[in-house]
């Protein structure tokens, strides 16, 4: 029982060492300043451990005909490689890592997030991806074109400065928007969250108080 679910949701996980947090998010409108809601909002910001949020999770009984994972780097897109070896343990499921640029050198970098790809030690089998890499000019355009209406995406947080991107950036937040996709979003933790929240907010008072 409680008054303040944000601050026992995150003491709970603090005090039981909760590795991995997974939230659900209904796609409401969002309250002024805020991106995906009050509650959650306070949970993403100040929660220290992996967050995986269920936007459009698969339904229980559809298969999954193909995983799209887009990423950015591969340094952020650690959890949501994991996620996805998971869902496709023991089942023929294609996963696709997309990568979008503004570059020529496409086949260049396709080689490069395949050997990268080898040399991540998170126990994943390399064997079970397809890389594709697309030239565009613009990157959420690019993404929104490769998914596929009965895909499940599974997209990574980068680290970024300002506290509406440090959740988990603008382009998954317009993919969550604009596509139709099954999508789960996924946030490594770094060990910067109380960091970032006070030098963007300040004293200024939230739920958690």
């Amino acid at each position: 029982m409680t008054h303040n679910i944000p601050k026992a949701i995150i003491e709970t996980c603090e005090e039981r060492n909760i590795d991995l947090m997974i939230l659900g998010w209904e796609g409401e409108k969002a309250a002024h300043n805020r991106v995906f809601g009050t509650i959650l909002d306070e949970i993403i910001l100040n929660t220290v451990c992996d967050i995986v949020l269920m936007c459009r999770p698969p339904e229980r009984k559809t298969k999954i005909p193909r995983i799209l994972i887009p990423v950015s780097t591969l340094k952020y897109a650690v959890l949501s490689l994991q996620i996805a070896e998971i869902m496709t343990k023991d089942k023929d499921v294609p996963i696709v890592l997309f990568h979008a640029t503004y570059r020529d050198d496409v086949e260049r970098i396709k080689e490069f997030y395949e050997k990268e790809l080898r040399k991540l030690n998170c126990g994943i089998n390399p064997d079970k991806y397809e890389v594709v890499i697309k030239k565009t000019n613009k990157l959420s355009n690019a993404i929104l074109e490769e998914t596929q209406s009965d895909d499940l995406v599974i997209m990574g947080a980068p680290e970024e400065g300002l506290v509406r991107r440090a959740m988990f950036g603008d382009i998954p937040l317009e993919i969550a928007r604009k596509s139709e996709a099954s999508l789960i979003l996924t946030k490594k933790y770094t060990g910067h969250v109380k960091t970032w929240f006070q030098k963007f907010f300040g004293s200024r008072k939230t739920m958690l108080e």
